[in-house]
């Protein structure tokens, strides 16, 4: 697992490459892409492989939160979800 700043990290979150920051982290689960802040409760953002789409967490959780969102954001068009509806995409499994 690659370890690197959050300020560095949105090079692995644009390329989906699973890595550990400073309280944040990208990981493959069920063939999705879930990248998160403060552990496996808070998903900022998922890749979903079904759609091809990226979608971001519209729930605000902490001020830190909010700077890993900053730094973490792919920069690609996200859509938004609440942290429920993130668990259900990551935790679905396409056949």
């Amino acid at each position: 697992m690659t370890k690197t700043t959050n300020s560095n990290a949105r090079h692995f979150v644009r390329n989906r490459i699973e890595f550990t920051g400073s309280n944040t982290f990208g990981r493959w689960v069920n063939g999705n892409y879930a990248v998160y802040s403060y552990g496996l409760h808070f998903p900022i953002f998922v890749w979903c492989a079904f759609d091809a789409e990226w979608y971001q967490n519209s729930d605000k959780y902490s001020t830190t939160t909010s700077k890993h969102t900053t730094q973490l954001h792919p920069l690609f068009e996200c859509k938004s979800l609440n942290t429920h509806e993130l668990f259900t995409l990551i935790n679905k499994t396409y056949a």
